[in-house]
Formats: structure tokens, sequence, C-alpha cells
């Protein structure tokens, strides 16, 4: 089972200081575990949640199955309507695993550094978050 307390090193600024974020589980129902933020504080009308999840794998013929799993960052946010009013709006980053039963740590540890190059390169990810280039 995960902590009861998760603190995150961020670069918020992206300028090589790190932050730290802490959450709190509130809940773990079968399957999840949820954290509110601590660091910046998560309210009913301000959300700052992280979630985890997963999957058992199920075994199909000589198949041993996929261990699922993924993480959720829900964080609102003041953001500009149509009508020019200041409007609270969610803003989500959702990261998915599917990994084969059996897969070395060595190589699933290389897809995640993979992701998080990807995560962390500003040019590509500005041109797939604001411009929805692909």
């Amino acid at each position: 089972m995960l902590p009861d307390q998760i603190t995150l090193a961020v670069d918020v600024l992206d300028n090589n200081t790190l932050v730290n974020k802490v959450f709190d589980r509130i809940e773990d129902p079968v399957g999840r575990s949820i954290y509110y933020g601590v660091t910046d504080q998560h309210t009913q009308v301000s959300r700052n949640i992280l979630g985890f999840y997963r999957t058992l794998p199920k075994r199909s013929g000589t198949r041993l199955g996929t261990m699922k799993s993924s993480f959720k960052f829900t964080r609102d946010m003041a953001v500009l309507n149509a009508l020019g009013a200041t409007v609270v709006e969610p803003d989500i980053i959702e990261v998915n695993f599917s990994t084969p039963v059996g897969a070395s740590v060595a190589s699933v540890l290389a897809q995640r550094e993979h992701a998080a190059a990807l995560l962390i390169n500003a040019l590509l990810m500005n041109k797939l978050n604001f411009n929805l280039e692909v």
C-alpha cells in the first residue's frame, strides 16, 4: 500500500528550484487511493487531487495478463469563459500504464524515463497542449 502522505518535489516555475508539494490520503476504496493536496490546499470549491488506480491482471490461456495502473492529477483553475467571466475549470493530467506480467523492472523504468522526458519537453508539450498539434 502507498504511504498515507506523499511529498513530490516539483519544479513549479521550470527554473530548477524544487518546491515540496504534499498530499494526504483521504480514501482508499478497493483498487484506488485518493489524496488531497495539503501544500496547495484542496477545498470543495477548488480541487487539488492526486489519485492512484489499479486493475489486477487476468490470465488468459498461456498469457499471464497485463497489470494496469494509472495516476491522475486534478487541479481546479480560474479561466475566462466565452463571455469574459472568470469560471473555475478542472485541469487534468492522467498517466496510464499497461505492463505485461513478467516485465522486468529495468524495461518498465526505461519506459517511464521516456515518458518523463516527453512530459518535461516544453516545446513539444506546448504544441500538443495549447495548439493541439499531433
